[in-house]
């Protein structure tokens, strides 16, 4: 009988044990969901754009890109439209004109606003601005700035060796990336008209990164 006893006594002690531990784990599993679920928010100003850009670039001879016209459209529909010398089209989203420019500037540094690739028809475009001003990848106005620069310097200076990137045209220097001067300024018209059509909102987003019991994983904003 004893023998029995001690057996229903020791596995009764076992059950409350299991049991008790149980217990505390499923309050602590709880606690610890709840705090990695919980939300933080943050207040920022965001700025965003209504007008884009919609841009048409020739192949005019193998290699030689030139904007033929820009003009103004909604910014969920900016696109370049690629006419190549065979004949052949190409429509290209502002992300995948990003991508020819950053490989032109990751490997031809040297060229950036210098040869009429496509990359440089795009960058010192429409487009361009698009991607630098309303994409948030503002790095792209550096290049774009540098040239511009010396777009002045050239105009101001017969010699300069900033002549090489721009051709006259009875009106001053035109950048050689643009077919003509109607280009030229019909693309400084879409530029103006998409500045015109910024605006800044304030947002409510979560914030960057979570937090708990077990960590959490930072995410940043791509830009």
């Amino acid at each position: 009988m004893t023998p029995r006893r001690t057996g229903i006594i020791i596995r009764k002690v076992r059950d409350i044990s299991v049991g008790a531990a149980l217990t505390v784990l499923t309050g602590f599993s709880m606690q610890s969901c709840s705090c990695s679920n919980e939300e933080k928010y943050e207040t920022v100003q965001e700025t965003v754009y209504t007008k884009g850009v919609k841009t048409h670039i020739n192949e005019t001879s193998p290699g030689i890109f030139k904007i033929m016209d820009e003009q103004t459209v909604s910014a969920d529909s900016s696109i370049a439209i690629v006419t190549y010398s065979d004949g052949r089209k190409e429509e290209l989203k502002p992300e995948a004109a990003r991508s020819l420019i950053d490989n032109k500037i990751q490997t031809d540094k040297s060229m950036v606003g210098v040869d009429n690739s496509l990359a440089n028809a795009l960058l010192f475009g429409g487009m361009g601005y698009l991607l630098a001003n309303q994409m948030n990848h503002s790095y792209l106005n550096e290049y774009r700035n540098d040239f511009y620069k010396s777009d002045k310097v050239a105009s101001s200076t017969k010699d300069s060796t900033q002549n090489r990137n721009h051709h006259r045209s009875g009106m001053g220097f035109l950048p050689i990336f643009f077919m003509s001067r109607m280009a030229y300024n019909n693309s400084s018209s879409v530029m103006a008209s998409a500045q015109g059509s910024r605006t800044t909102r304030t947002v409510t987003r979560p914030v960057a990164g979570r937090s708990g019991f077990f960590g959490g994983r930072s995410r940043s904003s791509g830009g």
